[in-house]
């Protein structure tokens, strides 16, 4: 298989990705923009199930650029990162939940030699629109295809107060898929993504 690097647009230091999942084979994570040769500003990649179709999200970051994992106060050179700063998802089409996020999850999830991790900072998923909730947390982690790890979270939704929560997880894939799962001082919460979208 021949690889091709995603389409790019450049307007200024902007970037518009397009990349087609679940149609055709799809290249190493090296080639896009998780993994830039240097940093990045002002990102947003279109997520698409098949061609000539309407996106089912929407995923955007501030910056892209690489760091290095941290134990305590310590910083491993031998453990890369890399991170999305200010990364926001917004989510189309409730109805097409567990497909968007079967996607989402399958192309994060993809590593340079199962080395690099992905880390989303100041993370926001939400439907189109300001009226519906949202999640949000200081650092998501990107590890696996199934499940994402948060850190110093929130759910909010609609016309409720958030929230709050140290740790959490969001299922992406599976019988459980969508559901945001997180530990409350009356013992483990369980909220569905689909609860954030006020009909």
């Amino acid at each position: 298989m021949i690889c091709k690097q995603p389409k790019q647009v450049r307007t200024g230091k902007s970037i518009l990705v397009a990349i087609i999942l679940g149609v055709r084979p799809l290249c190493p994570a090296q080639t896009w923009p998780l993994d830039p040769p240097t940093p990045i500003t002002n990102v947003e990649v279109p997520v698409y199930v098949k061609l000539n179709s309407e996106p089912l999200a929407v995923f955007r970051a501030e910056r892209i650029l690489d760091d290095y994992q941290t134990k305590g106060f310590f910083r491993i050179g031998a453990l890369p990162l890399t991170v999305a700063q200010d990364l926001s998802i917004e989510l189309k089409d409730p109805f097409q939940l567990p497909v968007a996020l079967s996607a989402l999850g399958g192309r994060f999830a993809l590593k340079d030699a199962g080395k690099r991790t992905v880390e989303g900072r100041n993370f926001t998923l939400s439907f189109s629109g300001e009226k519906h909730g949202r999640l949000q947390a200081r650092c998501v982690r990107m590890e696996g295809p199934t499940e994402w790890s948060m850190e110093e979270g929130s759910v909010s939704l609609p016309s409720a107060a958030p929230a709050h929560f140290h740790r959490g997880a969001l299922v992406l894939d599976g019988p459980e898929a969508g559901w945001i799962k997180y530990q409350s001082t009356n013992g483990v919460v369980q909220v569905h993504l689909f609860a954030l979208y006020a009909n």
